[in-house]
């Protein structure tokens, strides 16, 4: 079947909706569905401008016509003429206020028209329609911000906790918005009762944790780790902020013994492990402390053993050994690297730097030509 045809069939149905005709047509009802027909046809092939001429047609004649309002609204909204795209969506609503895709459309185009309270109306009208529909209470709050109305939002995600339940993502947004309004009593509030709603769920605890933390409450941060400690005893997590607290503290021996278990975990991902490491590795550099530089080494040979195949294990542990001046290790772990990752530059770099530093020129020729192919 021609596909023009298809169209035509798919239109003539929109039209007899918006016409509110399915029996006989008087002539002037044959004309308006031609007009609407033809507007149509102009739209799905492109041309935005004649659609818009026709449907201009159509509506001198149906004024109140929703579907007619909502599409040349639809088409201006294409051309980026928003005042234009705004009045026909405001017409369209009018004539048919439940239809929730005319609703979207004016919500969406108020946006456009720097009148964000507006679409916050929009969305609280169809809200009180369509109370089960979680993401429009999500809209309403988005709207309601954006219009400097923080409080009004939090009220929009409090009816919505009242018909969920506490859940992590408004839990996330009323925090955020209570922070913005530097009310830190009720910003806790939240993700304490979060963590009472879900108290086996560590993403939770940490969230609160994080959250004393940059609060500068410590003491209630570090009773957050031990607890989430009890129910998940290798989150890795609570185990690297507890094992930082010790190290601000000045309790060495205790931070290391906390990061051990934590470097033996093959489920914790490397780069956890190297992003911990890096500093150390620096302080090594900066004060040649060869206490230091032993108990890192001791971390960082974890990672040789727990990620044989890591490229990365074997890189930190050459910097290691580069930076306490045992270039002879750190050749040896460079070169390890460089078999399981012959494309890191900076290895290279370190590399040849050392073979000329031990005045092993053949060798560093033939390595320098194998670094020139590469980069």
């Amino acid at each position: 079947m021609n596909i023009k045809y298809l169209i035509g069939i798919f239109i003539l149905v929109v039209v007899q909706t918006a016409i509110g005709q399915t029996g006989r047509y008087t002539e002037e009802e044959v004309t308006l569905q031609e007009l609407f027909i033809a507007a149509n046809g102009q739209k799905i092939q492109g041309d935005y401008k004649k659609a818009i001429e026709l449907f201009e047609q159509f509506l001198e004649k149906e004024r109140n016509n929703a579907a007619g309002n909502y599409e040349i609204a639809r088409l201006y909204d294409l051309e980026k003429q928003n005042a234009d795209a705004l009045k026909y969506a405001k017409r369209a609503v009018e004539n048919e206020a439940s239809n929730i895709w005319y609703q979207m459309l004016l919500a969406d185009l108020y946006l456009k028209n720097n009148m964000d309270d507006k679409s916050a109306e929009v969305y609280a009208s169809l809200v009180i329609q369509y109370p089960n529909e979680e993401d429009f209470y999500y809209k309403w709050a988005y709207y309601l911000v954006r219009a400097n109305q923080p409080e009004k939002a939090i009220e929009v995600y409090d009816m919505l906790e009242e018909r969920i339940g506490v859940n992590e993502e408004i839990a996330r947004r009323k925090n955020t918005l209570y922070l913005g309004l530097n009310d830190f009593k009720n910003a806790e509030k939240v993700l304490r009762d979060l963590t009472k709603s879900y108290p086996k769920i560590a993403d939770y605890q940490l969230m609160l944790a994080k959250f004393y933390e940059q609060s500068g409450n410590e003491a209630a941060a570090k009773k957050v780790y031990l607890d989430i400690l009890k129910f998940d005893p290798e989150n890795a997590p609570a185990k690297l902020s507890l094992a930082d607290f010790d190290k601000k503290d000045g309790a060495t021996d205790s931070y290391f013994q906390r990061l051990q278990p934590v470097f033996d975990n093959p489920g914790v991902h490397i780069d956890v492990k190297i992003t911990e490491l890096m500093p150390l590795v620096m302080e090594v550099a900066e004060k040649n402390d060869t206490t230091l530089a032993k108990d890192v080494l001791q971390l960082a040979s974890l990672l040789e053993k727990v990620h044989p195949n890591e490229a990365k294990s074997y890189a930190i542990i050459g910097d290691l050994f580069n930076y306490s001046n045992n270039t002879t290790q750190a050749l040896k772990y460079y070169q390890k690297t460089l078999e399981y990752d012959p494309n890191v530059y900076l290895v290279w770099e370190q590399m040849l730097y050392i073979l000329a530093e031990k005045e092993r020129y053949k060798e560093l020729v033939v390595q320098s030509n194998k670094a020139l192919d590469l980069f």
